[in-house]
């Protein structure tokens, strides 16, 4: 019957793994914002006033983090964290300080930037929090095994939470609105969208396509392991599709930055389960 046992998963490298695409995505994110810096004094698109009014009271003082030119320095030190997180192996002493700044950076920018604000930018605050307590004693077993276990179940909420959404939309359901989405995108692809538009039965299929992977996502943790693989694939697929279609680059390392603490619920599941049937 051990035979039939899966392989037991390092839960070590499954949260350095998760850490690393989590800080690759925040140094993008913040070297993307950065090459706006000019939008950053008051009034302007990027300005303090703009993206989130005004401090009273105590919470005055934090005026001078949130204006020009503090908040360029800020994102400065937060891309230079992230590169030494990727820089530094997961047992460091100085990584619990680094990822500490980055939760407290994120948080920062998830308040200063809010007229940007998407729901990659959530993600990256709850799955830069999780790896960061995993930090904290990285020898420990349990305390990686929470982490992974709490990202997994974040993503999967997402996935799920934003299947339903789109199944009640019924834009959605009868693909009117992804040629619309393609069409307004960030990367203005235009031409893209034209040709969805034209072509119903393909975005038909596309709709539904994004409606049921996101809504079912979660139910590949029953799956065995090569139709567990295919769809962690698909699934990366999906975000790499929409990073280039539409420039959201943050939903692709937000989210697939978890799929470690997936694979590593999946392997316990695959391990219980092929437990209970060797006994039986």
């Amino acid at each position: 019957p051990r035979r039939n046992m899966p392989p037991p998963v390092d839960s070590l490298a499954l949260v350095a793994l998760a850490m690393r695409l989590m800080c690759v995505g925040v140094f993008i994110q913040t070297l993307e914002l950065l090459c706006h810096w000019r939008e950053f004094p008051d009034r302007r698109l990027l300005g303090w006033q703009a993206s989130c009014g005004r401090f009273i009271g105590p919470t005055g003082k934090l005026v001078r983090l949130y204006r020009h030119p503090a908040a360029v320095i800020v994102l400065v030190v937060r891309a230079g964290a992230s590169a030494a997180c990727l820089a530094l192996p997961f047992a460091s002493m100085a990584l619990p300080w680094l990822l500490g700044f980055l939760v407290a950076s994120q948080a920062y920018y998830n308040h200063r930037f809010r007229v940007i604000h998407q729901g990659a930018d959530t993600m990256f605050l709850i799955g830069l929090a999780a790896v960061w307590v995993a930090s904290l004693e990285p020898n420990e077993p349990r305390l990686r095994a929470a982490s992974l276990v709490f990202l997994a179940f974040q993503v999967l909420l997402a996935y799920a939470m934003s299947g339903w959404d789109k199944l009640k939309s019924n834009r959605w359901r009868n693909a009117e609105l992804l040629p619309l989405i393609v069409r307004d995108s960030a990367h203005h692809l235009a031409p893209l969208g034209d040709a969805l538009a034209r072509e119903k039965s393909f975005a038909f299929i596309a709709s539904w396509s994004v409606i049921l992977l996101e809504f079912l996502f979660p139910l590949c943790l029953l799956l065995p392991q090569p139709a567990f693989l295919a769809v962690l694939i698909a699934g990366i697929a999906f975000h790499a599709v929409v990073s280039f279609t539409m420039g959201l680059h943050g939903f692709f390392w937000s989210f697939v930055g978890a799929y470690p603490g997936v694979y590593f619920v999946h392997a316990k599941l695959a391990a219980f389960m092929g437990a209970g049937s060797a006994s039986s």
